[in-house]
């Protein structure tokens, strides 16, 4: 008989375990992982059939997501694919989420069928996003004009984290699903099993932000890094500093014995795309953003920050 029930800290592991062996097969971003700690911000639920778990869902109701009128599934998963799997996961985790305008999720292209399910969940097509990896990752010697030059951010600047989050926002205000940040959501950047010392990068002219990038490990493959968060101020779009940091990212990268370099791209953005193809970069998967409607809700927002976006 199959049955949901809320995860316990007796229970954690199960979920820990249950998103390391399945939930890559529809989103690798966020997954529960090592550390991993039950907060009224992730409602996670677990799908048994017996004794054994066959189905997981987790929800990140965290303030970025509030601040955009959504809860992001962390993993939504279930080994026995049927409409009833999904919507009992789905029900349990509705009613945490009174106040958010819309619930979203990244799956592959490829499993048509999961996105039958959903879409008879009442979930629909929000936008797509591209995957690209370069292989092999190679040093490559980056000059930057006169004035300008990057600097590596530290756990202990709030100052640096929230010119960050101002630049970051700058940057990516006008895309599809951006997250607004702020400058408290990067505390837990530096202590994310990614995090790679001096991959979190403003670039400053004369002592003023006007770019950011991170690279971290990449959660499912240790030879490869991943390259987020490249933003360029608008006011200095267009000058060859987005191309300039993202041959950093891939010098930073192989400097550190990554074999690969990967990102992530919304498709509209077809500049940074056209860049990222320019650069060596192949795309390698299609992810769509999925979303549903939260009856009664009124929050003001839009759905969708792309994967692997922080």
């Amino acid at each position: 008989m199959l049955r949901v029930e809320p995860v316990t800290p007796d229970t954690v592991e199960l979920l820990i375990r249950y998103s390391s062996q399945h939930g890559a097969e529809h989103d690798s971003s966020y997954l529960p992982g090592p550390g991993f700690e039950l907060t009224s911000e992730q409602p996670s639920y677990l799908l048994r059939s017996g004794s054994e778990v066959v189905g997981a869902g987790s929800l990140m109701l965290t303030p970025r997501y509030i601040r955009m009128g959504a809860g992001r599934f962390a993993i939504l998963h279930t080994t026995l694919p049927a409409a009833e799997t999904y919507a009992r996961l789905l029900a349990a985790i509705r009613p945490h989420a009174a106040g958010v305008r819309k619930l979203f999720l990244f799956l592959p292209d490829t499993y048509t069928q999961t996105a039958g399910f959903l879409e008879g969940l009442g979930f629909a097509v929000e936008r797509y996003s591209y995957v690209l990896r370069k292989a092999p990752a190679e040093t490559i010697e980056v000059t930057w004009p006169a004035g300008v030059a990057l600097e590596a951010l530290r756990p202990d600047d709030p100052a640096g984290a929230g010119h960050f989050a101002d630049c970051i926002n700058d940057s990516f205000a006008r895309l599809a699903g951006h997250a607004p940040l702020a400058g408290n959501d990067l505390r837990d950047w530096f202590h994310d099993e990614g995090y790679l010392e001096g991959g979190i990068l403003l670039l400053k002219q004369d002592g003023r932000p006007i770019g950011t990038l991170m690279v971290i490990r990449e959660c499912e493959d240790p030879n490869t890094a991943e390259v987020t968060a490249l933003g360029i101020a608008t006011a200095r779009q267009g000058q060859g500093l987005g191309r300039r940091l993202l041959r950093y990212a891939v010098d930073f990268a192989a400097r550190r014995g990554f074999r690969s370099v990967m990102l992530s791209v919304n498709a509209e953005n077809e500049s940074a795309l056209r860049l990222y193809l320019a650069e060596g970069f192949k795309p390698i998967e299609t992810m769509v953003c999925y979303a549903c409607q939260v009856p009664g809700a009124s929050v003001p927002g839009s759905a969708g920050e792309s994967p692997q976006t922080s």
